[in-house]
């Protein structure tokens, strides 16, 4: 049976950077009693991101960013090779997670083969706050149903219940 790991990524204090966490916690009811998946938040990403996948078959992650290209809400989907290597990395606490999972396979872990990453046009990321800018907190319904939308159009339907007609 393929294990299947959802990561909501973020910082719970700070406005719009919480927003993979607050989606992951929205669609953990979608996979309760599927033994196949388990959803956990992670506040890092680098190694511990690295270190939270190992064990899994397949991946799901979801975070914000900051890509200027869209509205605030709007939601990109992209793969392991989408993502962008970090630009400040000082050392390998703030490793990307291209170079994590090299890093991960290089040390023998076994890691997703499979890996969808949902990356949330965030709005302010800088800002103290545990609740999201009005402009994500409208977009949230919408971007849950999106996302499992996209599961379950990329072979994920076997983590999906049949809870909300979503398998």
């Amino acid at each position: 049976m393929k294990k299947t790991v959802v990561v909501g990524l973020g910082n719970p204090i700070v406005s719009d950077d919480s927003i993979g966490l607050k989606i992951a916690e929205l669609l953990e009811p979608y996979f309760e009693g599927n033994s196949s998946t388990d959803v956990i938040y992670n506040y890092r990403g680098g190694l511990s991101l690295m270190e939270s996948l190992v064990g899994y078959d397949e991946a799901v992650i979801i975070d914000a960013m900051v890509s200027g290209k869209d509205k605030p809400g709007s939601l990109y989907k992209l793969s392991l090779e989408d993502a962008v290597y970090t630009k400040n990395c000082a050392s390998t606490h703030d490793m990307d997670l291209i170079s994590a999972m090299k890093f991960g396979e290089l040390g023998g872990y076994k890691l997703p083969k499979k890996v969808m990453i949902f990356g949330v046009e965030a709005q302010d990321i800088s800002t103290f706050s545990e609740d999201l800018t009005p402009e994500l907190q409208k977009a949230v319904p919408h971007i849950v149903e999106q996302i499992l939308l996209e599961l379950n159009a990329n072979c994920f339907e076997h983590i999906l219940e049949s809870k909300g007609g979503q398998k």
